[in-house]
């Protein structure tokens, strides 16, 4: 006997596994390096240019992020990628020195993009920025039991984001 399984609520949106994506991004697209970088030991990564993720890489791979935003609020699909950076368990490395400003979780190496297969989503997916879209009051998106945690609806922005975008500004 099959299960049925009810589509998710239109607020969700699915994606490909965002991990394993943004592992080949990282690894084998045009922007490697341009755009977004390994470090040179292969335990972390960072962006280069925000102004071209938001431009080219989040368009082009992670439309998703794009679809429910305004040409006019750019930001709120960095914003909503990295929510997903942090949920996806990434963390920020904050203290000063070379690495700073660059993403890093254990599962997620340079050479082993297998490895990133075990990583899991822990936090639920965010409220969707445009209204219209969203579902009733009275559904709520379904997420395993070890994925309960919620990170707060806030901007999530490295040190690196705002240099970058206080120097363009002058």
């Amino acid at each position: 006997q099959s299960e049925k399984h009810a589509p998710p609520p239109p607020s969700v949106v699915l994606l490909p596994h965002f991990p394993s994506l943004l592992h080949d991004v990282l690894s084998s697209s045009i922007h490697s390096g341009k755009v977004l970088e390994w470090l040179p030991h292969g335990q972390a990564w960072r962006v280069l240019r925000w102004d071209e993720m938001s431009n080219t890489v989040l368009p082009s791979y992670f439309p998703e992020f794009c679809a429910e935003t305004s040409k006019e609020d750019a930001d709120a699909a960095v914003d909503m990628f990295l929510w997903h950076v942090k949920a996806w368990g990434f963390e920020e490395v904050r203290k000063v020195g070379a690495d700073m400003g660059s993403y890093r979780h254990k599962l997620f190496v340079r050479r082993d993009a297998d490895l990133c297969r075990q990583m899991h989503l822990t936090g639920t997916p965010p409220t969707p920025p445009n209204p219209t879209r969203s579902s009733s009051p009275n559904t709520t998106p379904q997420t395993p039991k070890d994925t309960q945690s919620t990170l707060p609806p806030v901007q999530y922005r490295t040190t690196r984001f705002f240099m970058e975008r206080n120097m363009l500004q002058v």
